[in-house]
């Protein structure tokens, strides 16, 4: 028992150095993660109660604490690159070393901790959120919105609340132009015929 623990640990523990940037020995991690399989007894219980939980756990509360830093210096599309550039290399990560199975619930987890915990933050950003990104037309940043959040169950949801409201304030202002302008259309015509235009005036003048 102690064993696997402390070739969970150890894993953990590489793959959090990967994770920064470090260069790790892959060749030793692969092995490390064979031998926990020999110890399992290729039992899939075990490696999900002995291993994958923690690793979950762990990668749950390592991108917490990265949401936590990036939603304060990062603009809403900086950050979505930082997201979509960690997943990608969650993906890569089990590829290389873990179980298949474990893909689906590393990115879930990824997700969950970057994206739908942080999802209000990021579409109010004062000067680079989804209202912005649609005043700006920046296309680019908002299909990529659209791409991470259409794979989470009601991602698309609190897009879809900016959406409408953006709709709703861009046809209000639409209305009070219109109406402004056809009431100085009004009052230009009724100033042109009380003949106090400053043309009309040069024109009577003697």
């Amino acid at each position: 028992m102690e064993v696997r623990a402390n070739a969970s640990k150890a894993v953990i523990t590489i793959v959090d150095k990967e994770r920064e940037g470090e260069q790790i020995d892959r060749s030793l991690l692969k092995n490390i993660l064979d031998i926990f399989v020999k110890i399992c007894m290729g039992d899939m219980k075990h490696y999900e109660n002995n291993f994958e939980v923690q690793m979950l756990e762990d990668t749950a509360d390592y991108y917490r604490s990265k949401a936590t830093i990036w939603i304060e210096s990062d603009s809403f599309p900086d950050y979505m690159l930082k997201a979509e550039d960690c997943l990608r290399r969650e993906k890569e990560i089990v590829s290389r070393y873990l179980h298949a199975s474990t893909e689906q619930k590393l990115v879930e987890k990824v997700q969950h901790e970057l994206l739908v915990n942080r999802a209000n933050q990021l579409l109010e950003k004062e000067h680079s959120g989804c209202r912005a990104l649609l005043r700006d037309d920046k296309v680019d940043d908002l299909s990529r919105m659209y791409r991470r959040n259409h794979k989470i169950p009601k991602g698309l949801d609190p897009v879809a609340n900016v959406f409408k409201q953006h709709i709703t304030d861009e046809g209000t202002t639409l209305v009070q132009l219109a109406e402004e302008s056809s009431c100085n259309q009004k009052n230009y015509k009724r100033f042109w015929r009380s003949g106090s235009s400053p043309c009309q005036k040069i024109h009577r003048a003697p």
